[in-house]
C-alpha cells in the first residue's frame, strides 16, 4: 500500500511483495547455494531472479531525488 506520510509517500509491503526486493533475495540465495556446490537450485533461483526483471530498474522515477 503507497501511504502519504510527512515526508512524502511510502510503500507499505512485505519484500516478497515488491519485485527489486524479491529480486535481492533471490540474488542472495544464488550466491549462497553456489557456495554449497547446489548448482541447480543456484540456477532455478537465478531464473526466477531474471523472470522478474523487465526495462530499466526504477525507470519511472531513477532521475528523481
Amino acid at each position: 500500500m503507497l501511504v502519504n506520510d510527512a515526508g512524502g509517500y511510502r510503500l507499505l509491503a512485505q519484500p516478497d511483495e515488491v519485485d527489486s526486493a524479491r529480486f535481492e533475495q533471490l540474488g542472495l540465495e544464488v550466491l549462497d547455494l553456489g557456495t554449497t556446490q547446489q548448482s541447480e537450485r543456484a540456477l532455478q533461483a537465478a531464473d526466477q531472479a531474471l523472470s522478474l526483471w523487465r526495462g530499466a530498474p526504477f525507470e519511472p522515477v531513477a532521475e528523481r531525488p
